[in-house]
């Protein structure tokens, strides 16, 4: 749609998942991701018309000059199987092959790609999650001839949605401040950090208008509810009136655990209630929980929680005592 308003007009009618990554440098085209676990581009004509498919990956952005097209790609492990989405790929727009211009540290997915403007280098953004957000994104300068990378920065507050402000000197992101989101600008040349926006927000998806003339944003809470469904009598009922993630019920069926979300990414804190929401109690609040399963007679839950960057596994009582760390090294558990 026109960003002065009136109708948008429908591209794609496919009942795929897809993220919309960016036009094309002429305006064109738009390249989108389709969201598959190892990821496929494709690009739509800006007014309509069949899509070609681009590359195999995501996070699409193309160079100034709109000859070069750059893209995270998975990288293969000896087994064959799909790693972690670490590298950035480049090709040409109108070639085949591509070639790896930047790999993330061990342990870093890469989540956004910033050609420069003269197009000579990049500045990729990496973090540890690419599920529930990184609380801390670690910023790359990237060489794409010779394919040397320094970082130059980081950005705390669990960042998301990276862009240029203005083109090689300052971003635009969305950071979460004691649980209110809202947009920054970040300085790369001392790392010098300054709200743009301000309210209760969230404020997300900054886009710069061109010729400096404001910026577009996204602005609005999650929301929705936590319902069970009774199969017998065919009829719902909310256990819960927010957005409540990961449910996993008792094997009795009596009983349910949840996680609600914060403000800020990967924060929230675990719930367990009866079916019905009654008798809920908050278990433990943290970094990145993950749901995992009751015992057998519902007494007991484990679940899974970020500790300075390290997962660790955890059962409790379902009245919220009795905390006690499981030995565990493995990425999901149950019982």
């Amino acid at each position: 749609m026109l960003a002065t308003g009136g109708e948008p007009l429908q591209l794609t009618t496919d009942p795929v998942s897809k993220v919309v990554n960016a036009f094309s440098a002429d305006g064109t085209q738009i390249y989108y991701s389709i969201v598959a676990p190892q990821g496929e581009i494709r690009s739509v004509p800006t007014l309509g018309g069949a899509s070609t498919v681009v590359a195999a990956g995501n996070n699409l952005a193309t160079s100034p000059d709109g000859d070069s097209l750059y893209f995270v790609g998975s990288t293969s492990t000896d087994s064959g199987t799909y790693g972690r989405q670490n590298g950035v790929h480049r090709k040409s727009r109108s070639g085949t092959e591509d070639d790896v211009v930047f790999q993330a540290p061990t342990g870093l997915s890469v989540l956004t790609i910033l050609p420069f403007p003269a197009g000579k280098e990049l500045l990729v953004a990496a973090g540890d999650d690419t599920v529930l957000g990184s609380p801390t994104v670690r910023l790359f300068r990237v060489n794409v001839a010779s394919h040397n990378s320094q970082k130059v920065g980081e950005l705390s507050g669990s960042p998301t949605g990276p862009v240029w402000n203005h083109p090689g000197k300052t971003l635009l992101c969305s950071r979460t401040v004691n649980d209110v989101t809202n947009i920054w600008e970040y300085r790369l040349s001392d790392g010098n950090l300054k709200p743009v926006t301000a309210g209760a927000g969230p404020d997300l998806s900054p886009m710069p208008a061109p010729a400096e003339k404001g910026i577009h944003f996204v602005n609005g809470k999650r929301s929705g509810t936590l319902s069970v469904y009774d199969t017998h009598t065919k009829r719902s009922s909310d256990i819960l009136q927010e957005l409540g993630t990961q449910p996993a019920l008792s094997w009795d069926g009596r009983r349910v655990a949840y996680v609600v979300l914060s403000g800020n990414a990967q924060q929230g804190d675990l719930w367990v209630s009866d079916i019905d929401g009654s008798n809920h109690v908050k278990l433990v609040s943290g970094t990145g929980v993950i749901t995992a399963a009751f015992n057998s007679d519902g007494s007991r839950f484990m679940f899974g929680i970020r500790e300075n960057g390290v997962p660790k596994f955890y059962i409790i009582r379902t009245d919220g005592t009795g905390l006690r760390q499981l030995p565990w090294s493995g990425i999901s558990g149950g019982y």
